[in-house]
């Protein structure tokens, strides 16, 4: 019986996105490019199934398909990366609009259009649009409004694990793809619809332009998507030292050594061999300790493995900060805060001579010029964001004080006193949507009813 019931729980947890393998994260990756170009494509080839006042509802309903797909991928516990589907479905989108806006014009000066048998070529529509939408996610980065989403409810792709930076990398890679694809069909289809084209009768020249051409793009990228992460999930399944197929499932334990203004931060030794260590590359803090994979781990247990890896210290209040797991569940990670005290704080700078106790105003410069690694980089954000919502806002997002766009100081000497817990994300929410955003009350509402956000 006891078996039974682990089955079916572990069935059920499948059932509900709580895991999600190397495997099945690569395979996403294709699957969400099928899925998305496959949906332009359709569009692009509607007006030879159905009469072309049809078009932009064809447009509407696959728009709608992918907009389901992306809620019900932002409702697993495991979510995959959907930045392509999100971007296909905007352009679909607008598209559509743009179609009934010509339709409704043409229909009102009576120009007569409507009656020829293309008054939508979707082509020359649906491809500027896709590119536009995949240049503005080039030119934002990880600033584009769905990524920030993706990274508020999920963590930052270092901590993610593997399939977090991997989704991140990939992602950033078929926007660049799908960008070019679009381009290339734009420029061909307008400079041929500009100079050559004839609206009296459907040429096969016509034919090979608007529909023929996007249909050899796409089978192709698709092919091409295909080599590819089969290569990249043959590549990452190899059994070599250092992989996680090695390594197996672990916790990772991370303290940051906070005295006074002060966080501590060591470098790599410039004298060091530095060269087949590419993880070390960066300032970090020194005390982390990697260890078979827990559940939930102890403050006693965190304290005693705390002074295992850092004797020298006699005197450190150790407080839990917060946990974040990665993408594949096969790892996952605490975070602490160690509040030094005065007679230890040489202590430390006597164990580790290349790292320094430095400012929130010096690394705050480090992180900007990426000389901090990126999960430290994120404990350092995720920390300072936190308590600045909480000593701002509610909950709710709304303000404390009613003093509009006034802003508290922060100190870190006195972050042992806020009474502030860094495990809910539901403060990195509020600090990028609150009461001091324009239409505040709209976007929660529009967040809440029609983008599923639990905010």
């Amino acid at each position: 019986a006891p078996a039974l019931r682990h089955i079916s729980v572990n069935i059920k947890n499948k059932e509900l996105g709580d895991t999600l393998d190397n495997r099945q994260g690569i395979l996403s990756l294709w699957l969400t490019w099928m899925e998305s170009t496959g949906a332009v494509l359709c569009v692009i080839l509607a007006p030879l199934v159905v009469k072309p006042l049809w078009v932009p509802f064809v447009a509407i309903v696959l728009e709608t398909a992918l907009w389901f797909t992306l809620r019900r991928n932002r409702e697993m516990q495991c979510p995959k990366c959907y930045l392509i589907p999100f971007v296909t479905s905007r352009a679909l989108l607008w598209s559509a609009l743009f179609m009934f806006f010509v339709a409704i014009y043409e229909s009102a000066t009576g120009s007569g259009r409507l009656k020829t048998a293309l008054p939508f070529i979707p082509e020359l529509i649906v491809a500027p649009l896709l590119m536009l939408m995949t240049l503005w996610r080039r030119v934002k980065k990880l600033k584009f409004l769905f990524c920030q989403d993706c990274c508020l409810r999920n963590g930052t792709p270092a901590e993610r694990g593997f399939l977090g930076a991997l989704f991140t990398q990939e992602a950033t890679f078929q926007n660049k793809v799908l960008f070019w694809l679009s381009a290339f069909v734009t420029v061909g289809s307008w400079c041929y619809y500009l100079f050559r084209y004839n609206d009296v009768s459907v040429n096969s020249a016509d034919r090979y332009f608007f529909f023929i051409m996007p249909t050899a793009l796409f089978v192709l990228s698709a092919v091409y998507m295909a080599i590819r992460y089969l290569g990249l999930w043959q590549y990452y399944q190899q059994d070599v030292i250092g992989s996680e197929q090695r390594r197996g499932d672990t916790t990772l334990i991370r303290y940051i050594l906070v005295w006074d203004k002060y966080i501590f931060v060591t470098f790599p030794d410039p004298s060091g061999d530095n060269v087949f260590n590419p993880f070390m590359m960066r300032g970090d803090t020194p005390a982390t300790l990697l260890i078979p994979k827990q559940r939930e781990l102890l403050t006693g247990l965190a304290s005693q493995y705390f002074k295992d890896i850092m004797p020298m210290l006699k005197d450190a209040d150790i407080r839990f900060a917060y946990f974040n797991k990665s993408l594949s569940g096969n790892s996952n990670t605490f975070h602490y805060l160690v509040y030094v005290s005065d007679s230890d704080h040489k202590a430390i700078e006597e164990s580790y001579p290349n790292g320094s106790w430095l400012s929130m105003l010096a690394i705050d410069r480090l992180i900007r010029e990426n000389q901090l690694e990126p999960a430290f980089a994120s404990e350092i954000y995720r920390i300072y964001t936190t308590v600045m919502a909480w000593k701002t806002y509610d909950r709710s997002g709304k303000r404390r004080y009613k003093v509009k766009q006034y802003k508290p100081t922060f100190h870190l000497e006195d972050l042992k006193k806020y009474d502030v817990d860094f495990n809910d994300r539901r403060w990195l929410y509020v600090a990028n949507d609150n009461a001091d955003k324009p239409f505040f009350v709209i976007r929660n509402w529009w967040h809440r009813h029609l983008q599923g956000k639990d905010y």
